[in-house]
């Protein structure tokens, strides 16, 4: 983490910008999704794999030497041996085209910190996007099933002029009754015009 701060410090204008427009690009992080977060969920350290395939001990890498690392870590996915064909150049077209977003020139490489940060911050988005989304979902859910439950109310009825049962009247249904009935009288004459 210590050289990655470093390394921010000592780039160049266009290379911060460009540092910085990786790290906040939306369309970037939803179309290598599926990568970011086989990144963020390799059973293998990212940095020490792509560190063991730079060949010149740079940290730096090309497409040739990416194309060999992302495929160990898995990070692309290339079908076994024995079914070449389509789909494995389907897996060598999606590796350069990640390459190619953290290396729009074809004569640089591949700068193994910049990639491994910029990789797990997408993918802490990525988590806490999903978080907030079920979080929403849950919420929905949760709001959805208050309204939808039954309110204990209790019914009104008519007043009756004799007592119930042990000389109880049923004072609550009653006063609901007599609410409801002086509502409806006093606008009686806006409900003659509707």
């Amino acid at each position: 983490m210590h050289k990655t701060h470093a390394k921010i410090e000592s780039m160049s204008t266009a290379e911060w910008h460009q540092y910085h427009q990786l790290l906040q690009s939306q369309r970037l992080m939803a179309y290598f999704e599926d990568e970011i977060m086989r990144f963020a969920h390799s059973q293998l350290k990212p940095d020490d794999v792509l560190r063991r395939f730079s060949l010149n001990g740079d940290s730096q890498l090309d497409l040739k030497e990416f194309q060999l690392a992302v495929k160990r870590l898995g990070i692309i996915v290339f079908p076994p041996q024995d079914t070449i064909g389509t789909t494995d150049s389907h897996a060598m077209q999606r590796s350069k085209e990640l390459f190619s977003a953290f290396c729009p020139s074809n004569n640089r490489k591949l700068d193994i910190d910049m990639f491994c940060r910029i990789m797990a911050e997408w993918s802490l988005q990525i988590m806490r996007t999903r978080q907030q989304q079920q979080q929403q979902q849950q919420e929905k859910h949760a709001h959805a099933s208050r309204n939808v439950a039954p309110i204990p109310t209790p019914y009104a009825v008519e007043p009756s002029s004799m007592p119930l049962l042990n000389g109880v009247v049923n004072t609550e249904a009653e006063t609901i009754w007599r609410r409801i009935s002086e509502s409806v009288i006093q606008h009686l004459d806006k409900l003659g015009r509707v």
